[in-house]
């Protein structure tokens, strides 16, 4: 990795970026989880952290994938793709741990 910079491959950056969707994606839910349970007046700097959080990950992730490969640019449907096989694939690790007797 020389200057810092990854050298991904195709398939590589794809995990990246449907990774950093994913990611995204929690984010999300974990802020709207979180506003439910705040006062309103805590409100703007939860979500002043959380955006840059989500600043972050998508820096980190997306954009690095894209620009690694631009041909894995996500359209809507990309992106609904990612967190549904995200989703599927946690929901299928939650079953097989709670499945089991103890």
């Amino acid at each position: 990795m020389p200057g810092g910079i990854m050298e991904l491959t195709r398939d590589a950056a794809r995990a990246l970026r449907d990774g950093g969707i994913d990611a995204l994606g929690a984010l999300d839910s974990a802020l709207a989880n979180m506003l439910v349970h705040l006062p309103e007046e805590a409100h703007l700097d939860v979500r002043r952290v959380v955006g840059h959080l989500r600043d972050n990950v998508l820096l980190e992730t997306v954009r690095k994938a894209v620009s690694a490969y631009p041909e894995l640019e996500a359209d809507r449907e990309v992106w609904a793709e990612a967190i549904l096989q995200r989703l599927e694939a946690r929901l299928l690790l939650w079953h097989q741990h709670n499945d089991k007797a103890p």
